[in-house]
C-alpha cells in the first residue's frame, strides 16, 4: 500500500506534455498542460513513514555532476529530470540557479514544480518564487510557498505568514499547513507540495546521493549478495558461457541435486547432448511440466531442435507437451511429422490446436493445407486465425491477402486476432517481416507488444521501443519488467548498457533482478562483480566454483582469485579458504599453484594452498 501511494502521489503531478529541454529556444511556443487533479494524500501512518525516510537522505560533492549528466540524457523522462533538479538544489549547485529560475518561470508540469522546489533547497531565486505564487495552477503556487519557506529567509517567511493570516487569500490553507511542515514536520499534515518534495528528495538521493550514508546502489547490491536464491540463479545463468573443462561437472551436479530454472537452461546450453543422454537413460528427467517447459523454451531460443531430437521425442510423449515439442521437432527436420500429428485435430484443446497449426506450417509441406482449412472452420477465433496464418506460411495467396487486409487496418474486425496469431509465430521470417513493416504504423500498445516479440527474435529495429518502455517513469515492475528485460536481453549491446545500469538493482521480483543482472554481466559491466564475489565465498562448492570461473573471465584471469585470497572476508573459515584455493588450482593449473605458493611464502599448511594443489590435480582426470 505504501509503495503504491508513493508512486500514485508522484504521478498525480506528472504533466500532460513534456517540458522543453534546458536551454530551449525562448521563442518556442509553450503549451500549458491541462490542470491536474491531485490524488488522495497519504494517511497519517504513511506520512510519518515519508518523513522518517527523508531523514535518511544526504547528498555529496559528486551529486551535481551526476545530476547534470542525467539532465544531459535525451532519454531522461520529466520525472527523472525533476529528481535531478532537486539533487542540484539540495547539493548547493548555485551555478544552476539561472537555469532553475528560467524553468520556474517558463516550464511546465513536474519539472517546473521541481525547479521551484529546487530554488527553495538552494535558498535562492526569491523573485522567481514570488512570481510563481501568482500562478493559476494551485500545484505550482503551493510549491512556491514551500520553496519560499525552505529558503530560510526572513522576508520569504513573512510573505508566507501574511498569506496564511489572510482568510480571503486562495492560498490561505496551504500556507498555514506548510508553515507547520517547515517548523515541525512530525506535527504537520501532508500536502501536494510537501509530499512531492519528499518523494523527489528520496529519488534524488537514490540516484545521485546517499541513503543511510551509503550509495543506494551499494545498499541494493549488498541486499542481493545476501540472497542465496538470487546468487544461485545469477551464477548459473552466467555459467552458460563457461565452455571450459570442468564447468559441465559442476552444472551436472546442480542439475541433479539443485533447484531453480537456471540450472535447467544452463544445462541445455552447456551440455545438450549429455542432457539428452540423461533423459534417454532415465537417469534424470524434468520433475514437472514447468521444468519441461523451461527445457523446451531454451531449446527453442538456441535453435537446438536438430541437436537433441531424441530428447524432444521424449517430451512429445508427455501429453501436455506433445505439440509444443512437435513444433521443435518440425523445425529440426529430423523426424517424420505425420506420426506426431493427431488424425482428429478438432478434439484437441485450444492451446494444442494453436501449436498444431504452427507444426503444420513449420513443416513447409503444402499438403497440410486441407487440415488447416478444417481448423479454419473452428468456433474458436484464435484457432481460426492461427490456421489462416499457417496457410499463408505454406504459400496460400488467398490467406496472405486475408492476413494483410486485417493487419494493415487497425479498425478491421479481425485485426486484433490476426496480430495475436502473427505474434505467436513471429520467429517465422515472413511473419516477422510483416510485423516489422506494420510496427511504425501500429497503435501504441500494440506496437510495444510487436516490438517485444521482434526483439526476442533478434530484430534490432524493435529494440529502441523496448528501451523506451523500460525507461518509462514509473519503471515497469513484475511481469511487465520481466518481459521487457527478456526481450532486451537477447543480445544486449552497448546502446542498452546505460539504461540497464540506471535500472540496476530494480528492487523487484527475484526473476526480474536476475534478468537485469545477467544482462549487465553479459555486457561486462563491473557493477555485478560483487555478486560473484559473494557466491565465491558463501555458496556451496559447485556454485562457488562456477562463480570463481566467471570471476576469472570478468577480467584479470586467475589473478583475481589470488587477490580475493589476499583480503578474505572476516568471517571466512579455513574451509572457505580451501575452497577458493581449490578453484585457483582447478581453473589455473599447477602454474597458478606455484604463484599462490610464492605469495603465501610456501606455507604448505595454508588451507588455500592445500586446496589449490587438490584443484590442480583434479583436472588431470578430465
Amino acid at each position: 500500500m505504501r509503495k503504491i501511494f508513493l508512486t500514485a502521489a508522484f504521478l498525480a503531478l506528472v504533466p500532460a506534455l513534456p517540458l522543453r529541454a534546458q536551454g530551449a529556444d525562448r521563442g518556442a511556443a509553450q503549451v500549458e498542460p491541462a490542470r491536474e487533479s491531485l490524488r488522495p494524500l497519504p494517511d497519517a501512518a504513511e506520512w510519518k513513514e515519508l518523513l522518517a525516510r527523508d531523514a535518511r537522505v544526504a547528498f555529496t560533492p559528486r551529486t551535481p555532476a551526476d545530476a547534470r549528466a542525467r539532465l544531459a540524457q535525451s532519454v531522461a523522462t520529466p520525472e527523472k529530470r525533476a529528481a535531478a533538479w532537486i539533487a542540484l538544489g539540495s547539493s548547493g549547485a548555485v551555478n544552476e540557479r539561472l537555469a532553475m529560475e528560467d524553468l520556474a518561470r517558463h516550464g511546465t508540469g513536474v519539472e517546473r514544480r521541481a525547479a521551484i522546489l529546487a530554488l527553495g533547497e538552494l535558498a535562492s531565486g526569491a523573485d522567481a518564487l514570488l512570481m510563481s505564487l501568482t500562478s493559476e495552477e494551485p500545484e505550482v503556487a503551493e510549491c512556491a510557498l514551500l520553496a519560499l519557506l525552505r529558503t530560510g529567509r526572513a522576508a520569504a517567511r513573512r510573505r508566507v505568514e501574511e498569506i496564511a493570516h489572510d482568510d480571503g487569500h486562495r492560498l490561505h490553507e496551504p500556507a498555514a499547513n506548510l508553515l507547520v511542515f517547515v517548523a515541525d514536520p512530525s506535527g504537520s499534515a501532508a500536502s501536494g507540495a510537501s509530499a512531492l518534495l519528499l518523494e523527489l528528495r528520496w529519488r534524488s538521493a537514490r540516484s545521485f546521493g546517499l541513503v543511510d550514508g551509503q550509495s543506494w546502489h551499494v545498499l541494493q547490491v549488498q541486499r542481493l549478495a545476501h540472497d542465496p536464491e538470487f546468487r544461485r540463479e545469477f551464477v548459473l545463468r552466467g555459467a552458460a558461457r563457461l565452455y571450459r573443462p570442468g564447468a559441465k561437472d559442476h552444472v551436472l551436479e546442480l542439475l541433479l541435486h539443485g533447484a531453480g530454472d537456471a540450472r535447467l537452461s544452463t544445462a541445455v546450453i552447456l551440455m545438450p547432448l549429455e542432457l539428452q543422454e540423461l533423459v534417454e537413460s532415465e537417469l534424470w528427467t524434468p520433475a514437472s511440466i514447468a521444468e519441461w517447459r523451461v527445457v523446451l523454451d531454451t531449446i527453442e531460443a538456441r535453435s537446438f531442435g536438430a541437436v537433441v531430437p531424441k530428447l524432444l521425442e521424449r517430451a512429445a510423449a508427455v501429453d501436455a507437451l506433445h505439440y509444443r515439442a512437435t513444433i521443435l521437432i518440425a523445425r529440426g527436420g529430423t523426424a517424420e511429422l505425420a506420426r506426431f500429428v493427431d488424425p482428429d485435430l478438432a478434439r484437441l484443446s485450444i492451446e494444442d490446436r494453436l501449436d498444431a497449426c504452427d507444426v503444420l506450417a513449420t513443416s513447409g509441406d503444402a499438403g497440410w493445407r486441407s487440415r488447416l482449412e478444417d481448423l479454419e472452420r473452428s468456433l474458436d477465433a484464435p484457432v481460426r486465425f492461427a490456421a489462416v496464418v499457417a496457410r499463408m506460411r505454406l504459400g496460400s495467396r488467398a490467406a496472405e491477402d486475408q492476413v494483410r487486409a486485417a493487419l494493415e487496418d487497425a479498425e478491421h474486425a479481425d485485426h486484433a486476432e490476426i496480430v495475436s496469431a502473427l505474434l505467436r509465430v513471429a520467429r517465422d521470417a515472413y511473419v516477422g517481416n510483416l510485423l516489422e513493416d506494420w510496427l511504425p504504423k501500429a497503435p501504441k500498445e500494440e506496437a510495444l507488444e510487436i516490438a517485444i516479440r521482434l526483439c526476442k527474435e533478434g530484430r534490432v529495429t524493435a529494440r529502441s521501443r523496448v528501451r523506451q518502455a523500460l525507461a518509462a517513469d514509473p519503471t515497469p515492475r513484475g511481469a511487465d519488467a520481466l518481459r521487457l528485460l527478456r526481450a532486451l536481453g537477447q543480445g544486449p549491446g552497448p546502446e542498452d548498457l546505460e539504461l540497464l545500469r540506471q535500472l540496476f538493482p530494480l528492487e523487484d521480483e527475484r526473476a526480474v533482478e536476475v534478468e537485469l543482472a545477467s544482462a549487465l554481466f553479459e555486457l561486462g559491466d563491473p557493477s555485478v562483480v560483487p555478486l560473484l564475489r559473494a557466491s565465491l565465498w558463501s555458496d556451496e562448492v559447485e556454485l562457488s566454483m562456477l562463480a570463481a570461473a566467471l570471476l576469472t573471465e570478468s577480467g584479470g584471469g586467475v589473478r583475481v582469485l589470488r587477490e580475493e585470497l589476499s583480503v578474505p572476508p572476516e568471517a571466512a573459515s579455513s574451509a572457505d579458504l580451501r575452497r577458493v584455493g581449490f578453484a585457483i588450482g582447478a581453473w589455473g593449473g599447477l602454474r597458478e599453484v606455484d604463484e599462490l605458493a610464492r605469495e603465501l611464502r610456501y606455507a604448505s599448511g595454508h588451507p588455500a594452498l592445500q586446496g589449490a594443489l587438490l584443484g590442480a590435480l583434479s583436472t588431470r582426470t578430465q
